[in-house]
């Protein structure tokens, strides 16, 4: 037991030593390298759409299938822990209905909102985030050889985490890093357009294809994005 309240001490003056001595052993901001960071710049990212539940897929796992997606945005780093952003996100979603013959998805997404950065050396940074904002996803296919079109439009919340690396020495300013971004819509309209039928737009619970909210898709991103700040 001795040996151990000596090991603790000698582990707490090792801890307090290299803090002082460093004067950053635990500075959650990064320091200078980091702070240098601060200010606006532009987003950049590819990846793929996912999509989650009915017109995505008949069992309830996310369908990549040729996929694709691109963002663009602007942000600011107001301290090197806190970025606030505006981006649009758009894209191919690869999909499966029911017994479509030939279907295929269309995604458009345009969000605000803040991430929390921990820097822990001079180059990489983890970082988790929320935003939310305006949603669309369209979907076609036919059946048949009938024309089947369904569209939703909402409001989205997404989680997202990932981490900013700045490996380039020649441009300090650029990152590069994954990005996991998982989207919560709580869609509010509705529309169902089949062949022969009249165009229906309504409130999302009065449309048929949608009346039950376990058909009501969620969507998620996964890829690369930059950042370069001016």
């Amino acid at each position: 037991m001795k040996m151990k309240k000596i090991a603790a001490i000698a582990f707490a003056v090792l801890a307090v030593t290299l803090v002082v001595e460093t004067g950053q052993a635990f500075d959650i901001t990064g320091g200078s390298a980091w702070r240098r960071r601060t200010g606006p710049g532009l987003s950049f990212g590819l990846g793929l759409n996912n999509c989650l539940r009915d017109i995505c897929s008949d069992n309830d796992y996310l369908d990549t299938r040729a996929s694709i997606a691109a963002m663009i945005g602007f942000f600011y780093r107001i301290i090197p822990n806190l970025v606030i952003y505006v981006d649009v996100q758009t894209g191919h979603v690869g999909v499966n209905a029911r017994g479509a013959d030939d279907d295929n998805a269309f995604m458009f997404h345009a969000s605000a909102g803040g991430e929390f950065h921990l820097p822990l050396t001079g180059w990489v940074a983890p970082y988790t985030g929320f935003g939310m904002g305006f949603a669309y996803l369209g979907a076609w296919w036919k059946i048949a050889g009938d024309d089947y079109h369904v569209a939703l439009l909402g409001l989205n919340f997404d989680l997202k985490i990932g981490a900013d690396f700045f490996p380039f020495s020649s441009v300090p300013n650029l990152s590069l890093g994954p990005i996991f971004r998982f989207g919560f819509p709580v869609w509010i309209t509705g529309c169902q357009d089949e062949e022969y039928w009249e165009d229906k737009c309504d409130d999302v619970d009065d449309i048929g294809y949608f009346d039950d909210e376990d058909d009501r898709p969620h969507l998620f991103f996964t890829g690369v994005i930059g950042r370069y700040k001016f």
